[in-house]
């Protein structure tokens, strides 16, 4: 750790991982986990966690095709995820009701509204998909809450393993899945979606595509938030250029939440 709050970010990992060791052994995940092994102590005070090597190289999202493979394994590996039983790391992370997580992403909401810089008709969008109830009756399951390319480990057609849980929490199971959707080859968010919901079967909600869909568009508003809390010019131009895309890209589409 560099920081004061990193070695404690690590410290709460830890048992996290001791947590989801336990309820591997019961029901085995389909890729690897950290194992942490000990601790090392540091010469300028504080330890750092000892872990075994995980195999594979970083996901190639860009690269992912649809079908049978890596994508379907993706999938399958994700509905595992979000299988995990939640009273086993309940205990040890932070755990949000669906109403809690909803109430969140409003007051997110309203701070991106606040900013002036986000087209009316895109905030409408999101307001009317937050509002919408019928998005927001989940079961809140095991989240990593910071999946990204370098955290998924991958070979040629298996996961072989996800790291950094430092963001996991119980809440809404669309944050995995929000990331791909923004990111992934359409033709591959397809396989994996369809994997997703075989694997988790009558557990897997309808409305958690929608809420996917927004939270990759409301990634952009929290990266036009990022950028004018830093005061990076740069951070807030690329993200007012990519909210402006955004606007024209959903000129006349349909509302997030149908049906």
């Amino acid at each position: 750790p560099r920081t004061v709050a990193a070695g404690g970010g690590m410290v709460v990992e830890w048992a996290l991982l001791a947590s989801l060791a336990e309820a591997d052994s019961e029901n085995p995940l389909p890729f690897e986990i950290a194992r942490p092994t000990g601790f090392a102590d540091l010469d300028q005070g504080g330890r750092a966690v000892v872990y075994p090597d995980l195999p594979g190289r970083d996901l190639p999202l860009h690269e992912l095709t649809g079908g049978p493979g890596l994508s379907a394994h993706l999938g399958a590996s994700l509905a595992a995820l979000h299988e995990i039983d939640t009273e086993i790391v309940a205990d040890t992370i932070p755990v949000y009701s669906a109403q809690e997580c909803r109430t969140r992403l409003l007051a997110e909401l309203d701070l991106m509204a606040q900013t002036g810089r986000i087209a009316p008709e895109v905030l409408r969008r999101w307001e009317e998909a937050l509002e919408d109830v019928r998005a927001w009756r989940f079961r809140p399951t095991f989240v990593h809450g910071d999946l990204a390319p370098e955290r998924v480990l991958t070979d040629r057609d298996r996961v072989l393993a996800i790291t950094d849980f430092t963001a996991a929490h119980v809440g809404d199971p669309a944050v995995d899945l929000a990331w791909l959707i923004a990111a992934a080859p359409e033709e591959a968010v397809e396989s994996v979606l369809e994997a997703y919901a075989y694997h988790r079967g009558e557990r897997a909600e309808q409305m958690v595509l929608a809420r996917a869909q927004l939270l990759s568009e409301l990634a952009l508003g929290r990266w036009l938030l990022h950028g004018l809390r830093i005061g990076d010019a740069l951070v807030t131009d690329e993200a007012e250029a990519m909210l402006a895309d955004l606007a024209i890209a959903v000129d006349g589409a349909a509302p997030i939440v149908t049906g």
